[in-house]
């Protein structure tokens, strides 16, 4: 059977598993009567001094806007994909606001690659290395994953589609993660998000099933069914 995964449904659950990917920055008196949460992110440049982020919100399709507390960022290009963990002033429901200033905690470039038409692969028979998946879920027109992998260098994705499923309305997607896995090898983060605008805003597609090496047996077999919210 498919496990069907709604954007709203993910996005929620992605909340946990982020907060903890960075909760020991907190200390006792850090964030008091601040809200910690985290989202894969546009960078968008500083304005006024000021690294502002940008994301479209999956349960409000919103645009949220958040500026940053930082004047100084390093190996972060505007338009970068970024996993951003920051506190949100208290008392701000997460789906009613646009716009808000934030205090970042940490700030990861997410690893990406350009979508490619392939073909269908044997579930058993995807290559390269496992992820242990945490989170998967679509806002705006990107594909957003956090996993963790056995590795020690030279990250890298491929993304792929099949054209004739674009006519069934569910695109088929699959994701392949490789790296060297050599004597410094360790169980690292993996953040990613994809472009995959071309396949999403496509008025043929109500949904993509994503496919991908997923040792995570708490949220189920692969492939994994997002649906676009309605």
């Amino acid at each position: 059977m498919k496990k069907i995964i709604s954007t709203l449904a993910i996005f929620i659950c992605a909340l946990i598993p982020a907060v903890m990917f960075t909760s020991c920055l907190d200390n006792d008196d850090e964030g008091k009567n601040q809200i910690l949460t985290s989202n894969f992110v546009t960078y968008e440049g500083m304005r006024g001094g000021k690294p502002v982020f940008t994301y479209v919100n999956p349960k409000t399709q919103a645009t949220v806007t958040l500026t940053g507390d930082l004047t100084d960022l390093k190996n972060v290009n505007e338009g970068d994909r970024c996993f951003l963990t920051y506190y949100l002033p208290a008392g701000i429901p997460d789906d009613a606001f646009t716009d808000s200033q934030i205090k970042i905690m940490q700030l990861v470039v997410a690893l990406t690659a350009r979508i490619e038409e392939g073909q269908a692969i044997q579930e058993n028979d995807i290559p390269g290395l496992d992820l242990n998946l945490r989170t998967m879920y679509v806002n705006g027109y990107y594909l957003n994953l956090l996993a963790t992998s056995y590795f020690g260098d030279k990250p890298e994705f491929k993304i792929t589609y099949v054209p004739e499923s674009i006519e069934t309305g569910t695109a088929e997607i699959y994701i392949v993660f490789n790296a060297q896995t050599n004597d410094a090898a360790r169980d690292l983060d993996v953040p990613a998000s994809f472009n995959i605008a071309a396949i999403w805003n496509n008025p043929n597609v109500t949904a993509i099933n994503v496919h991908l090496r997923n040792s995570n047996s708490a949220l189920g077999r692969s492939p994994f069914l997002i649906k676009k919210a309605n």
